[in-house]
């Protein structure tokens, strides 16, 4: 879910292009805990790990992420990498 905010802030291409780069044929994330930036809204860490063909990793990419509550029970992603 992404706030009104962060969709207009991104497009589909670039996501894709951020979450699957090129020809990294294993992926994964890491998110480090979060950091209250003020009430109902918090700031993750993230890195993205790639192993490329050659089976050789690639530097991690590393981008933050922001949620903010949208109502009682529901978050949505405010700030995408």
């Amino acid at each position: 879910m992404l706030t009104d905010a962060a969709k207009r802030a991104t497009t589909e291409a670039r996501l894709l292009a951020f979450f699957a780069p090129g020809t990294a044929v294993e992926q994964g994330y890491e998110i480090s805990h979060g950091r209250k930036l003020r009430a109902g809204r918090y700031v993750f860490s993230v890195a993205l790990f790639a192993r490329g063909s050659d089976h050789k990793p690639r530097h991690p990419r590393l981008s933050q992420i922001i949620v903010t509550r949208t109502s009682k029970e529901d978050w949505a992603v405010d700030k995408l990498p």
